[in-house]
């Protein structure tokens, strides 16, 4: 399970495959990640406040749903790159 992923604090960039599709609301990422990329088949909600404030880049490939852009988008971080 992706809650259980004890990812190291060092970690600068994270990608998910197109294949994966599965909550992501437990998972517990690394203070200094700068890039986060989801494959083409995630559609899972995403909380802004799971996002670290070091976060410089998300990136969704083709199908993320549009209605859940506009909370993360208003995030803190205006510096933030949404693809």
């Amino acid at each position: 399970p992706v809650e259980q992923l004890r990812l190291p604090p060092s970690l600068l960039s994270l990608t998910f495959g197109s294949g994966f599709d599965r909550s992501v609301a437990q998972l517990v990422l690394p203070p200094g990640l700068q890039r986060l990329a989801f494959g083409a088949g995630f559609s899972q909600p995403i909380h802004p406040s799971m996002l670290p404030a070091s976060l410089d880049e998300l990136r969704f490939r083709y199908r993320y749903p549009v209605e859940v852009l506009p909370s993360i988008i208003a995030l803190p971080s205006s510096s933030m790159q949404i693809w």
